[in-house]
């Protein structure tokens, strides 16, 4: 029984360390991104502290950064990974909140379930990405502008 316990133990944590190993390897890539992302945006902008850097992948990759500058005003920092010298920098004061977001989708569509809100870019314009099922059970992607003004796109896919 003893050899039994040892061998299922042994077999898990074996299955485990792959687990480990495979989900490193796998995350390495976008790791190595953003590092670089960073590391240009260091250089284009006088960044006091980063608070968060998410990965979006639209028309094409990018890292979204928010930030704050020398003043500790937030900024958003777009850097393409394909372009990562043309970066766009706004001040945060210049875009809509998640919040306003939120509050702009939950007014303006029939949203069963909101999934996520997060920064993106579409066409090279900076937006907000919302992605909703909406009442019909379709899964639907909004872009809005940064600053709110108009909406860029919309999809809705049909679940099956």
């Amino acid at each position: 029984m003893k050899k039994w316990a040892f061998f299922s133990a042994f077999i898990l944590l074996f299955i485990m360390v792959q687990f480990a190993y495979l989900y490193h390897n796998a995350s390495k890539p976008l790791s190595k991104a953003e590092a670089k992302a960073i590391k240009i945006a260091k250089e284009h902008a006088n960044i006091n502290k980063i608070l968060d850097v998410n990965y979006f992948n639209g028309d094409e990759p990018y890292q979204v950064m928010q930030a704050l500058d020398e003043h500790n005003e937030e900024i958003i920092i777009w850097v393409s990974e394909n372009k990562p010298n043309s970066l766009i920098i706004e001040k945060a004061s210049n875009g809509l909140t998640e919040k306003q977001v939120k509050e702009y989708a939950q007014s303006k569509f029939d949203i069963k379930k909101l999934q996520t809100i997060r920064l993106g870019m579409k066409y090279n314009i900076p937006v907000w990405e919302i992605t909703f099922i909406d009442s019909k059970d379709r899964y639907s992607f909004y872009y809005l502008h940064f600053n709110g003004q108009t909406w860029i796109e919309d999809y809705r896919l049909k679940a099956l």
